[in-house]
């Protein structure tokens, strides 16, 4: 169930549901890594599955008093939690550098101090913007998280949608003061030659995975797995549906009645036609990103080969990364429907 809570939340009722959400936003108000959130969040959906299908309220598990409940919830969480939550912010961000310095080792471009890429020693970067963004942005997250566990359950006026639209709101803007920080001029406090900043980022990267590696090696549940699961249990009763929706279609069109071994075939075909639109998965993205780099390209917007390297990289991965995503679900759907299909032409056959 770890790693995996979110999906089954909307099977809790909404007495569940809504204290679920409560104690949920507390937890993560507590700064702490996301693998220690989902594993205890997990744990506490079990048992509140398990506690709704006996009928019990959400009260004998939570008491009366919530407040206190989400605060024994994470009495146990340690100062160690907080360091990983740290060290994964720093991780993401030292992913980011990493990409960057990669393109600039790919396609150097001179600076304005006269270097050229990222090995020569006149290269540098002001780390004022850098330093100064994580900063403020740690500071906002602190700022924000401590604001929302004080008003959560001291009033009643402001709602779950409001702290939780506040929580992210204070993690969008602090995302934004990161980047804008990093573009920042007239500070120059820290300034860093671009190899060393490399040789830091990989560094750090190395460090992290070798102390956490194991911890993030866990096996996790895919979202295609879960969707596996669901579209297995629910297979024969949403055919059901579709079988009788076909059928009043056919009788309104006074096409007579519909068959279910007629029904059968229209859906073996069904997956035939669904199979062949893995081609659309696979190179729609290549001709979308042609056509944004073309346009870019008559609006003048690439300032040099590090720029369009980024461009395209950003865009065919989001792009991929959804169409692809999308495309295992489609085809998991159609491997469940021919496997359905067969046991319905074999229950046909003996009779």
């Amino acid at each position: 169930m770890k790693d995996s809570y979110i999906f089954y939340t909307d099977k809790l009722n909404q007495e569940y549901k809504t204290t679920f959400d409560e104690i949920e936003l507390y937890v993560q108000s507590q700064n702490i890594d996301e693998s220690t959130l989902e594993e205890r969040m997990g744990e506490l959906l079990d048992i509140f599955l398990s506690a709704q299908e006996k009928g019990r309220p959400v009260t004998q598990i939570t008491g009366n008093q919530l407040e206190k409940f989400c605060e024994t919830f994470c009495s146990d969480f340690s100062m160690k939690n907080r360091i990983y939550h740290v060290a994964d912010w720093f991780a993401s961000i030292a992913k980011v550098l990493f990409f960057v310095s990669v393109l600039d080792v790919v396609f150097p471009e001179p600076d304005a101090a006269g270097g050229k890429g990222i090995w020569d020693a006149a290269s540098s970067v002001n780390l004022s913007g850098y330093l100064i963004g994580i900063l403020v942005a740690g500071g906002l997250a602190l700022l924000t998280n401590m604001v929302i566990r004080r008003i959560m359950f001291k009033t009643k006026r402001v709602s779950m949608k409001v702290l939780k639209a506040a929580s992210l709101a204070g993690a969008v803007i602090g995302f934004l003061v990161i980047f804008e920080m990093m573009s920042m001029e007239g500070i120059d406090l820290f300034d860093c030659p671009l190899w060393l900043l490399f040789a830091i980022t990989c560094m750090y990267l190395l460090v992290y995975y070798l102390l956490c590696g194991k911890r993030n090696r866990r096996r996790k549940i895919r979202f295609s797995e879960l969707v596996d699961v669901e579209v297995q249990n629910t297979l024969p009763r949403e055919m059901e549906k579709k079988y009788n929706r076909a059928k009043r279609r056919y009788q309104k069109r006074g096409k007579g009645e519909l068959s279910w071994e007629v029904f059968l075939d229209r859906e073996e075909k069904d997956c035939d036609r669904t199979e062949k639109m893995r081609y659309f998965f696979y190179f729609f993205p290549l001709v979308a990103c042609a056509a944004a780099v073309v346009g870019t390209f008559v609006a003048d917007g690439f300032e040099g080969m590090a720029d369009l390297a980024m461009f395209v990289a950003i865009i065919l991965g989001v792009e991929y990364l959804f169409l692809l995503t999308l495309w295992k679900l489609v085809k998991s759907g159609v491997k469940q429907r021919r496997a359905w299909l067969r046991e319905e032409r074999e229950k046909i056959e003996q009779k």
